[in-house]
């Protein structure tokens, strides 16, 4: 009884330690920041991994996530990035929508 009692406790620190892990692979850490086309400042949060967003930046862009930031010219990330924004980057740009990748 006791071993089946350990091998449980085993099993179950592995499925918290797993889910512990992909939960935390699942966001950009820092913030990526962007000029509106009206010249506002506006920001993203620790956005989420491998997500289209559809925001419209016209201006300086700030990457100060962990991960690559993928922009496009079209919404909903369709066609090929128009420019890549490597983390801890900056730059002037002009986008439609964002996806942040590994």
């Amino acid at each position: 009884m006791k071993r089946l009692v350990m091998a449980a406790a085993a099993v179950g620190a592995a499925a918290v330690l797993a889910v512990g892990l992909a939960g935390s692979a699942q966001a950009a850490e820092g913030t990526f920041v962007y000029t509106t086309p009206k010249g506002d400042t506006d920001s993203l949060s620790n956005p989420r991994n491998d997500h289209c967003f559809n925001i419209v930046g016209d201006g300086h862009t700030v990457n100060s996530t962990d991960k690559l930031a993928l922009l496009y010219d079209r919404a909903d990330c369709h066609g090929e990035a128009k420019h890549h924004l490597d983390r801890d980057k900056q730059g002037w740009m002009k986008f439609k929508s964002v996806e942040f990748v590994s």
